[in-house]
């Protein structure tokens, strides 16, 4: 009994019949959910628009940083 493989009793759980389940996720069904994504980076012209967004963005962000980096400089020449 101490030779005995770890998995030697496996074989007697094995199902006899193949059965074959299909399960979907909650949203994968057809259900009517409100969508993530705003409709205008949605459909047809999706990558320009998506595109158009994360350049409006990084601009937005480059905008700022100026502006942080022109307060940071105007307070230093204060000093």
């Amino acid at each position: 009994m101490a030779n005995r493989a770890r998995d030697e009793n496996a074989e007697q759980f094995a199902l006899a019949d193949a059965t074959t389940y299909t399960v979907t996720a909650p949203w994968q069904s057809s259900a009517t959910f409100d969508s993530i994504v705003p409709e205008v980076l949605d459909g047809a012209n999706a990558g320009l628009t998506r595109t158009a967004a994360m350049v409006a963005i990084a601009g937005g962000m480059l905008l700022v940083a100026m502006v942080g980096l022109g307060v940071a400089r105007a307070l230093s020449d204060l000093i």
